[in-house]
């Protein structure tokens, strides 16, 4: 972050974290019995993915390593440069998902993609266990192109560290000890809020002086203080914070293939449509972040990746792609409230012959004007878009912005 961002960024910060002591003070419940049963029904899958601190750090090494060569494929010719990509991405994925640890990724995920698809009234999307699971096979990653094996790994990813946040608020609801196992859970879930707005996007020297303003308020609701919270959670951070590092890397080096292969007039195999969009509304470039909406073919969704500015950044420089144009494809919105994107929990892969196609199919055609089900279908179809598929996309210029 620049410097001149940092005083107005803590000062938005600061107003944040005010209204969260706010809703402890008022107890206001929020989703908390959801997270509650979440945590509690998840306990064994929660610790197979992150019990184990050690073995997922040494993981994470490895893949730091490997990521060395990823990046060095910049410098080879191009069809073996896919080639090298694929192995390299195949050996990250299969690092970091096993048998077991994809089963309690997915043991977890599926119920709440259930959840979603029951309440938008849809029931071909609701996959199976096996049908989420065939993805992580040995068998399936040999004939991936190399577009799924990137976009696979960063959405698998990206969901791994997302439910890190469940085994955070699990450690953190340890401490103190009430009568109450709902106020338990609902302060764990405010500490961590509080945590993260500290020390995300802030060097260490700032995040400590910015943490100093809130540590008395802290300990006065919690009962606990926060160095101390933040030293439970040392181990979590470290290792999210290097799969962040990881994802960012490899989600620059997507972005720029794909604005290099638009500039040209190319399309990236396996990808039906692609865009990258500013996704909040920050002081300046380099405190906002972007996100990629993908589609790939096969598929029965968008995928949303988010990105820092600094790795748009790179991207747009590497591929010389300022003031490209790009056409941003659009959000799946709910039917039930149409301000709200619909979440992807999981990703699967759908053959046109397939029972399970037959089932969207006919779903499809029951509810026409159904828009998850409408891509859902031509995903599957891998068709090229035809115009007046896409007349309604937002168009979108990159901007190179300051890397400084």
């Amino acid at each position: 972050m620049r410097a001149e961002d940092i005083q107005p960024e803590c000062e938005k910060r600061t107003k944040m974290i005010r209204k969260i002591f706010e809703q402890v003070e008022k107890q206001i419940p929020l989703d908390n019995k959801n997270v509650k049963e979440q945590i509690e029904e998840n306990y064994t899958s929660l610790e197979t993915l992150y019990g184990n601190y050690l073995e997922v750090d040494e993981i994470v090494r490895k893949c730091e390593l490997k990521l060395e060569e990823y990046l060095l494929t910049d410098f080879i010719a191009y069809d073996e440069r896919n080639e090298k990509l694929k192995k390299i991405t195949r050996e990250m994925f299969k690092s970091f998902f096993n048998d077991k640890r994809a089963t309690a990724l997915i043991n977890i995920l599926k119920p709440i993609n259930d959840k979603v698809y029951r309440k938008e009234g849809i029931e071909s999307l609701k996959f199976d266990k096996e049908e989420i699971i065939k993805g992580f096979r040995d068998e399936t990653l040999e004939k991936d192109n190399l577009a799924e094996l990137r976009v696979k790994l960063l959405f698998w990813l990206n969901k791994y560290v997302k439910i890190m946040e469940m085994k955070m608020i699990s450690k953190l609801k340890a401490t103190p000890i009430t009568t109450n196992s709902e106020t338990n859970f609902f302060n764990a879930k405010k500490r961590l809020e509080i945590i993260k707005l500290i020390n995300e996007s802030f060097d260490k020297e700032t995040a400590d002086v910015f943490r100093k303003n809130f540590e008395e308020e802290y300990f006065s609701k919690f009962g606990v203080g926060i160095k101390e919270d933040m030293e439970t959670l040392k181990d979590l951070h470290k290792i999210r914070n290097s799969i962040y590092e990881l994802k960012n890397t490899m989600m620059a080096s997507l972005m720029s293939d794909f604005m290099f292969k638009l500039k040209i007039g190319q399309e990236i195999g396996g990808i039906q449509a692609m865009g990258v969009t500013k996704n909040d509304v920050g002081l300046s470039d380099s405190t906002g972040s972007y996100m990629a909406v993908i589609r790939l073919k096969g598929y029965t969704s968008n995928i949303y990746l988010h990105t820092p500015s600094q790795s748009y950044a790179e991207a747009v420089w590497e591929a010389g792609a300022h003031g490209l144009d790009m056409l941003i494809p659009s959000s799946t919105y709910s039917e039930l409230s149409k301000n709200k994107i619909i979440p992807v929990n999981v990703i699967c892969k759908v053959e046109k012959n397939s029972e399970r196609y037959k089932k969207i199919k006919q779903e499809q055609k029951k509810k026409p004007n159904n828009q998850a089900l409408k891509q859902a279908v031509m995903q599957i179809n891998g068709t090229k878009l035809k115009p007046h598929q896409i007349a309604n996309w937002r168009h979108e210029r990159a901007e190179g912005i300051s890397m400084g």
